[in-house]
């Protein structure tokens, strides 16, 4: 699951930047604090974030709509709404890294460290690869 999020999400970004759409803001807050401190950077990006944000757009959402298809993309949308505030087609790659965590969480038997390490490995590629860009 990790491996489909690493394409999707990726493969969905180089298409949006073929296309010359803006960065994420979620980017920029990334190169930030990457430019400040790339131990705090890691922290919060592979660390607590994943952590926070499955309890809360995978096992929360989860207990509020009980629809597997609703969660799904209610769970991706809220996720790519929160890291994509502008609301634009950056929306995309960040709700389906939320949809593949959502669907792990599923799979998995409601399992929420199944989608945290699927969420773990996603960010710690991307925040690497924003770190030696």
């Amino acid at each position: 699951m990790a491996l489909i999020t690493l394409v999707l999400n990726y493969g969905s970004t180089s298409i949006l930047d073929l296309l010359n759409v803006a960065a994420a803001g979620n980017e920029s807050a990334v190169n930030d604090m990457l430019s400040s401190s790339v131990i705090l950077a890691m922290a919060c990006t592979v660390l607590f974030g994943p952590i926070v944000e499955e309890l809360v757009f995978r096992k929360a959402i989860n207990q509020i709509v009980s629809n597997k298809i609703i969660f799904i993309v209610v769970s991706a949308l809220l996720f790519g709404f929160i890291h994509e505030a502008a609301f634009n087609l950056r929306i995309i790659p960040f709700a389906l890294v939320g949809a593949m965590c959502a669907i792990t969480y599923l799979k998995t038997e409601k399992n929420i460290i199944a989608p945290m390490i699927v969420h773990f490995i996603s960010n710690i590629v991307f925040t690497i690869w924003m770190y030696l860009e």
